[in-house]
């Protein structure tokens, strides 16, 4: 089950949603953010007045981004000095689509903003969405591997898995689903507590976007070496459907 931050990105007041720069914007852009950058850098050598020449550099690079970015400057604060761009508001108007669409489309749509806008991977709400996603378009492909008869509800919360997985002859197998940054791995702890909730219930798949850590793939070695059916599969794109579906059909069928 994904574990990022539960609360909904607060709403802020209303503003028109500024349009992307016109090419003579950008124009007009360079020619004053070039010269000002670069009076202020001749400037931090040549005069004794570093406030102004720091000033100058400062602006000068606020017009560069805009040209850079073709993002209008939507507000400039204090404190954590932050600038706020068009860009912020297109990234929101995206997730509320993504948020809508079917599994397929929306892991491939958060590819696309992630390409297009980096700082989205680091947006608790984009992090959230993704884990959504991911673990609706986990649940479409084990649906689609079970056998014939064979259906996926979800699990109760005191159960502590995402899905239950129930065979005509009356067997069960349960599914957590883990969504983790990419550059993460899944835990020994996790696997252990997968390990134990495993034992609980007979059987038991854990689907994670990320590997296991050495110590958590000996872990698992070890538990199914002492009989306790549990299974690991690293399910990132449709490259691994063939493996996920292996594992579902293993597990289904005895």
């Amino acid at each position: 089950m994904p574990e990022p931050a539960d609360p909904d990105p607060p709403d802020s007041p209303e503003e028109p949603e500024a349009e992307a720069l016109p090419t003579l914007a950008r124009t007009l852009a360079s020619i004053v953010g070039v010269p000002l950058t670069s009076a202020g850098a001749v400037a931090v050598f040549t005069t004794d007045n570093q406030a102004g020449s720091v000033a100058l550099v400062l602006v000068g690079a606020l017009f560069l981004v805009m040209l850079v970015s073709g993002n209008p400057l939507q507000s400039l604060g204090h404190g954590n000095t932050q600038l706020r761009f068009a860009l912020a508001k297109r990234r929101k108007k995206e997730l509320e689509r993504i948020e809508e669409t079917p599994p397929e489309a929306a892991i491939e749509r958060l590819a696309a903003l992630r390409a297009v806008d980096p700082g989205a991977s680091k947006d608790p709400w984009f992090i959230q969405i993704s884990a959504q996603v991911y673990e609706r378009l986990i649940e479409r492909r084990i649906t689609d591997a079970l056998p014939s008869g064979g259906s996926a509800q979800f699990a109760t919360l005191d159960e502590g898995f995402d899905l239950r997985l129930s065979i005509p002859r009356g067997d069960h197998v349960s599914v957590t689903i883990k969504f983790r940054p990419a550059t993460s791995l899944v835990s020994v702890r996790e696997i252990q507590r997968f390990i134990g909730m495993t034992s609980a219930v007979g059987k038991a798949i854990m689907v994670a976007n990320v590997r296991l850590s050495q110590p958590a793939a000996n872990a698992l070695l070890q538990a199914r070496e002492n009989g306790i059916r549990a299974q690991f599969i690293c399910w990132r794109d449709q490259q691994d459907d063939s493996e996920l579906r292996s594992v579902v059909q293993q597990m289904t069928s005895g």
